[in-house]
């Protein structure tokens, strides 16, 4: 049986306190087990003004990420994870 993974996660790691989140490759997230649970968010990207991930912001975006910065739809989803208690 073949599991997917994302290339990359959004990794709030259990704890956004200081309201900073990353984009990680999913083997840094998940490492040295690809059986774990993860939340996935489908939404639509809307006009070109949207926030999305391109080659040019990745590293940035590994770096951290403001989450006031982001829209609302992606800020609901991570309180949501982090109250379901996953990374």
């Amino acid at each position: 049986m073949k599991t997917y993974l994302p290339l990359r996660l959004i990794d709030i790691d259990g704890n956004t306190s200081d309201g900073t989140v990353r984009v990680l490759p999913t083997a840094q997230v998940l490492p040295g087990n690809p059986q774990v649970d993860y939340c996935a968010l489908s939404h639509c990207w809307g006009g070109a003004n949207g926030f999305k991930l391109t080659k040019t912001n990745l590293a940035t975006l590994a770096t951290g990420i403001q989450t006031h910065s982001l829209p609302q739809t992606f800020r609901d989803a991570i309180s949501a994870t982090g109250k379901l208690g996953m990374r």
